[in-house]
């Protein structure tokens, strides 16, 4: 996009960011627009036009990555109630606001004349709008990689449950959600027990100091009994 400069270093910065290249800069251009007003206005096709504002492709990018997440949480096993939870966490606004603001996309919006400050909902607007350009550019393999890359897929539910089918499998689960279920809440006891184990051997190494000074009371195998001879 060399013939609008403003936009121009905004894809090229985008892009390099979430390590995708597209195949329609004027794609990834619409993602990044907040403007309405003659900041949206660039040179396309040899005539001034005025570029969308990106609320039309957030909504598109939302249902993308709601749809690629629900693809992870079948091919997992994991139980309906945790769908819940998996379409709630990745995708929220103050989620995708953290995930924008911490890769710098922040930097790449596009605002209306008089706008100094990106705000957390820009942000999280533009992120789905990349989505959602991702997914219509290059398809949802392409889709994955950059929500990976951006770390929209680390969650709980998915690292601790192994998945149980291949990318291009059948979206038929192999894994009972009872069986998967268990092995996620005998992850999380397990991960309980230790740090309680942990928390009791630090108090009984606090309490065995003071019982050492004074041996009539607890015999510690050193040979004394547990009584002070009268």
């Amino acid at each position: 996009m060399t013939f609008c400069p403003r936009f121009s270093r905004r894809v090229s910065e985008c892009e390099s960011i979430i390590a995708y290249e597209f195949s329609s800069k004027t794609l990834c251009a619409q993602a990044l627009n907040t403007a309405v007003d003659a900041m949206s206005v660039c040179i396309l096709d040899g005539s001034f036009k005025a570029m969308p504002k990106n609320d039309r492709l957030a909504v598109y990018g939302d249902s993308a990555a709601a749809s690629y997440l629900c693809s992870l949480w079948i091919k997992r096993g994991l139980a309906k109630h945790c769908w819940t939870t998996l379409r709630r966490d990745p995708n929220s606004n103050d989620n995708l606001a953290q995930v924008g603001m911490g890769h710098g996309l922040d930097r790449c919006i596009n605002m209306n004349g008089g706008t100094t400050r990106v705000s957390s909902g820009m942000v999280a607007t533009a992120v789905e709008a990349i989505l959602g350009a991702v997914d219509i550019d290059g398809g949802r393999d392409a889709l994955a990689r950059v929500m990976n890359h951006l770390g929209l897929t680390q969650h709980a539910l998915l690292s601790w449950v192994p998945s149980q089918l291949p990318w291009n499998s059948p979206v038929i689960s192999a894994c009972d959600p009872g069986v998967c279920l268990g092995r996620l809440l005998k992850k999380g006891q397990e991960r309980i027990l230790c740090q309680l184990g942990c928390h009791w051997s630090s108090l009984l190494t606090f309490l065995k100091k003071p019982f050492r000074q004074a041996p009539w009371i607890m015999d510690w195998g050193d040979g004394e009994t547990g009584v002070a001879a009268e």
